[in-house]
């Protein structure tokens, strides 16, 4: 784990970089209100991971108003906007409320014009998308495997254990490891097709949720993943850390 004096110099460098994207200006009002302003929209991804963590960072110290100035924001992209869903999605877990002030005709025609068929990715033929992704389809209950010296395998024995190499790959992707085999420690073992890892470890904090989504996103673009599919697996990262940190 990091030191507190490396955690702190951590927070302060990423909050000057939230302030480049983003402004929290506190509002004197009968409730806890902040004013969030966009200030920089050159890359509206990096705007909206910043709304967000703006928007955290509000709600942790009590704010129930939070309004989103959108008056630098004439285009918003699929990705802002999904960005704002997230914001009011976290504050209303919270029993707060975002509101966009200042919106140009031309951001609401973007906003009412969006779909989420724009950034979601439906499927209508789920044998065709199991078949791109090489997964194995059901086979006949009567049919057998294929046969070995002369005795069939697989359903000709259903109650017989699979072997590793007919185990499914799902089954066998993460598998804990005997306490006195090679690892030594009973800790799980990822089985991946060439054993290269990339891990990031941080603190159980919400401000760290971003950089495991950062860092799952980057290798999800260079694994060629387009922009809705990233978006998708940046939400569901978020959640899921989410989730720990609030019930761990």
């Amino acid at each position: 784990m990091a030191s507190a004096s490396e955690a702190s110099s951590r927070t302060s460098s990423g909050w000057d970089e939230l302030q480049q994207w983003v402004q929290i200006e506190p509002i004197p009002a009968a409730v806890k209100s902040a004013r969030l302003r966009i200030v920089e929209l050159q890359d509206q991804a990096r705007a909206g991971r910043a709304l967000l963590k703006a928007t955290d960072a509000c709600l942790r110290i009590g704010c129930q108003e939070i309004l989103v100035d959108m008056e630098k924001v004439h285009f918003p992209s699929a990705s802002f906007i999904v960005a704002l869903f997230e914001a009011t999605a976290h504050a209303r877990r919270k029993k707060a409320e975002v509101r966009l002030i200042n919106l140009h005709s031309t951001a609401l025609n973007n906003l009412v014009t969006f779909s989420p068929l724009t950034y979601l990715r439906v499927e209508n033929d789920e044998t065709r998308v199991l078949e791109e992704l090489g997964a194995r389809l059901p086979r006949s209950t009567a049919e057998p495997v294929h046969k070995q010296n002369g005795e069939t395998l697989g359903n000709g024995h259903p109650d017989r254990e699979p072997t590793l190499a007919e185990e499914p790959w799902e089954s066998r992707q993460v598998r804990p490891e005997s306490r006195n085999g090679a690892g030594g420690n009973g800790e799980l073992t990822r089985i991946t097709p060439d054993m290269h890892q990339r891990a990031i470890q941080v603190e159980s904090t919400v401000d760290e949720i971003y950089d495991v989504c950062d860092f799952v996103t980057g290798m999800a673009e260079e694994a060629g993943f387009d922009e809705r599919e990233v978006g998708k697996i940046k939400i569901a990262v978020y959640e899921a850390c989410l989730n720990i940190v609030e019930h761990a």
